[in-house]
């Protein structure tokens, strides 16, 4: 009778341990929402002149098209539904803001606009110092310009290789 208990106790402290080790334990489990490993944005319907915005984890993409048919792809932090600005470097976003885009109008782009911050309105400093040509160049001089994603350009697609 005491081998029976003495195995009974010590599965017992086995399984005990398993359970409060188990969340320790380095295993990735596959899951089948995760996003793919290169999202990749179709090109198709991307005109001259036109943007697309695509929604990531922790940041939004930007694909520009400009006046000149070059293709541009900037990546933005995105969380607590605001895109977070850069203060001076983009490896420290810290200024929140609500709705960030470039000018456009039904989605095509205004010939000579910026990427800007539209809500909130920060004042005239920020207006001018956070604001980037379609391009990425900052407009202002203590901001860097777009942080651009990190990609590749097919014939009609951008697959991005690196992403938040």
């Amino acid at each position: 009778m005491n081998r029976k208990l003495a195995g009974a106790i010590l599965a017992a402290v086995l399984i005990g341990a398993a359970v409060v080790y188990a969340p320790f334990l380095p295993i990735e489990f596959e899951n089948a929402n995760d996003e793919p490993e290169q999202p990749t944005i179709s090109l198709a319907d991307l005109e001259t002149g036109s943007f697309i915005e695509v929604e990531l984890r922790s940041s939004r993409v930007f694909v520009v098209r400009d006046f000149d048919n070059e293709i541009y792809v900037f990546s933005v932090p995105f969380s607590d539904s605001a895109y977070w600005l850069p203060e001076f470097d983009w490896s420290h976003p810290a200024v929140p803001c609500a709705q960030f885009e470039p000018d456009n109008k039904e989605g095509l782009l205004i010939p000579d606009g910026k990427f800007r911050c539209v809500l909130p309105d920060h004042g005239e400093f920020f207006r001018y110092e956070h604001s980037w040509s379609y391009s990425g160049d900052n407009q202002g001089y203590r901001t860097s310009d777009m942080k651009v994603a990190d990609h590749e350009i097919t014939d009609d697609s951008v697959v991005l290789l690196r992403w938040e």
